[in-house]
């Protein structure tokens, strides 16, 4: 599956009028699209990647220390998303997200780190780049 669906769905349901748990399931939805996608790129590219929870600590890690400023700077917007996931699946006595705002601009800052990174991704050369500096990160955390 494409993870850009899971965007789609994240802005039709922070679109609608359905309330707080379709706001809570877009934010839900806005981090695993940008979530997925990073770890298929990853495993697309031979970068084993541990089960469950792991895996999310894992691509963040790997983007941050890749040395490259604007994957670093998805890597941010990864965390701020999880963080903000988290709040949405788990803190449900929380105020935050009866607003629709709110859900609109995580969707909007999915879709940005989104977009960075397909186009950080696209040529030949910047993918390149980019697994030669997850590769260089692997190596120097190796035991």
């Amino acid at each position: 599956m494409d993870p850009r669906k899971f965007l789609n769905l994240a802005k039709t349901l922070h679109q609608s009028s359905a309330g707080e748990a379709a706001f809570r399931t877009s934010v839900n939805r806005s981090y695993y699209a940008l979530h997925n996608w990073i770890v298929m790129f990853l495993e697309r590219n031979n970068v084993p990647m541990p089960k469950a929870a792991a895996k999310h600590r894992k691509a963040l890690l790997m983007l941050q220390e890749a040395g490259i400023p604007e994957i670093r700077a998805v890597a941010t917007a990864l965390g701020d998303l999880r963080t903000e996931r988290n709040m949405a699946d788990y803190e449900l006595q929380g105020t935050r997200f009866q607003s629709q705002k709110k859900a609109e601009l995580i969707h909007m800052k999915a879709e940005g780190a989104y977009n960075q990174f397909s186009l950080h991704t696209k040529t030949e050369e910047k993918r390149n780049k980019l697994m030669q500096g997850i590769r260089d990160y692997e190596k120097r955390i190796s035991p």
